[in-house]
C-alpha cells in the first residue's frame, strides 16, 4: 500500500552489512557469507530494505530530492529554486523505495476559471528512488488537479530520466533534454486538455476507454467464487468515480481523463488490482498524448478511437 507522507518520514539513514546464510555440513549448520552481496539495513528501525550487490551505491532520498532540485532549474530555465516546494512522498509501508514529488508553485494555472468551475492545476517533478533494486533512479514531470490531488505524467514530452545505481550513473547524470520552459509546457498542457474536454463521450464508452488506460483486470475464462466477488467490488468502485465525475464535469473525455487520474492517486484496494500509482499516471500522460493528436484528425469519433486502441 502506498504512504503519501511527508519528508521526514523518507529521509532517514542508511546502513550497510554483510549476508549470510545458514550452511549445513557434515551434519553441523554454520553461517557462511554470501559473496558480492550487501544489505541495506534502515537504521532508525533496523528493517532490511533490500539485499543488492557489492557495487551498488547507495544513493539516499535526501540525495535524490537534491538532485531533483537541481533537475527542475535546468530543465526549466524560467524558474527559480524558491518556486520549487517539496510536497509529499509516496511509496510501500517498507519503505523499499519512494516516490517523491516537488511542486512548482508560481506556475498554478486555473483553467476554465472566468465564469466557469474552476479547474486549478500544478506542474509538479518526481523523483523515484529506491534502496532494494527494483526500481532505477528516474525523474518524472506532470501535472497535479489540485481539486482533488489526481496527477498525470507525461512519458515523452517530459524526457524521462532514468540512471542505475552506480557511481558512474549518478555522477553522470545530466538532463538530456531541456524544455523550451515551464510556461510553454504550461501552454501546451492546457491545450491539450481543452481538446479533451471538448469531446463527448457515454458513460459506455467511457467505462471501457479508462478500463483499458489504467489495465482494469477482466475476471478470468473459469473464476473462482473469491474472484468474482472482488471483481464486482472492483467494478462498482469505477462505476461511482466514473459517475462521480460524469457529474462535476460532463459527458466527457476529461471527465474519464480524470478517472483514470483518481484511480492512479487512489488506487482500489483489492488483490485483484496491483498497480501503483506512478505507472498509472504515466499511461495516463501517454494516453492524453495520443488522444489529442487522434481528435484532431478529420473523422475521428469515440468509437473508431477504442476500436484502435483496444484492438
Amino acid at each position: 500500500m502506498n504512504q503519501n507522507t511527508s519528508r521526514a518520514d523518507w529521509f532517514f539513514p542508511i546502513e550497510e552489512a554483510p549476508v549470510f546464510a545458514t550452511v549445513t555440513r557434515n551434519g553441523k549448520a554454520g553461517d557462511v557469507r554470501v559473496p558480492n552481496k550487501k544489505a541495506l539495513i534502515a537504521a532508525d528501525t533496523g528493517d532490511i530494505l533490500g539485499i543488492v550487490g557489492a557495487g551498488y551505491q547507495i544513493f539516499t532520498n535526501q540525495q535524490a530530492v537534491t538532485l531533483c532540485h537541481k533537475f527542475c532549474l535546468e530543465a526549466f530555465p524560467d524558474t527559480t529554486a524558491r518556486e520549487w516546494t517539496f510536497m509529499e512522498g509516496h511509496g510501500p509501508g517498507t519503505r523499499s523505495w519512494v516516490a517523491m514529488d516537488i511542486h512548482h508553485q508560481a506556475h498554478a494555472m486555473n483553467l476554465w476559471g472566468n465564469g466557469g468551475a474552476s479547474e486549478t492545476f500544478t506542474p509538479f517533478v518526481r523523483i523515484t528512488n529506491s534502496y532494494n533494486g527494483s526500481r532505477a533512479l528516474r525523474i518524472d514531470v506532470g501535472f497535479l488537479r489540485e481539486h482533488c490531488s489526481n496527477g498525470v505524467i507525461f512519458e515523452q514530452e517530459a524526457a524521462t530520466l532514468a540512471v542505475p545505481h552506480t557511481r558512474q550513473g549518478i555522477h553522470s547524470l545530466k538532463v538530456a533534454r531541456p524544455f523550451a520552459g515551464m510556461s510553454a509546457l504550461r501552454d501546451e498542457f492546457s491545450k491539450t486538455l481543452a481538446s479533451v474536454r471538448a469531446v463527448g463521450i457515454t458513460p459506455k464508452e467511457a467505462g471501457k476507454l479508462v478500463r483499458h488506460v489504467t489495465g482494469w483486470p477482466d475476471l478470468p475464462e473459469n473464476p473462482k467464487p473469491g474472484e468474482c466477488t472482488e471483481q464486482a467490488k472492483l467494478d462498482a468502485d469505477l462505476e461511482t468515480r466514473l459517475g462521480g465525475y460524469f457529474d462535476q464535469l460532463g459527458q466527457n473525455t476529461y471527465a474519464a481523463f480524470n478517472t483514470m487520474t483518481d484511480i492512479a492517486s487512489r488506487p482500489p484496494q483489492s488483490p485483484r488490482f496491483r498497480r501503483d500509482r506512478s505507472t498509472l499516471e504515466r499511461r495516463a500522460g501517454a494516453w492524453l498524448r495520443d488522444f489529442r493528436l487522434a481528435a484532431s484528425r478529420p473523422g475521428f469519433s469515440i468509437a473508431s478511437h477504442l476500436e484502435t486502441i483496444t484492438g
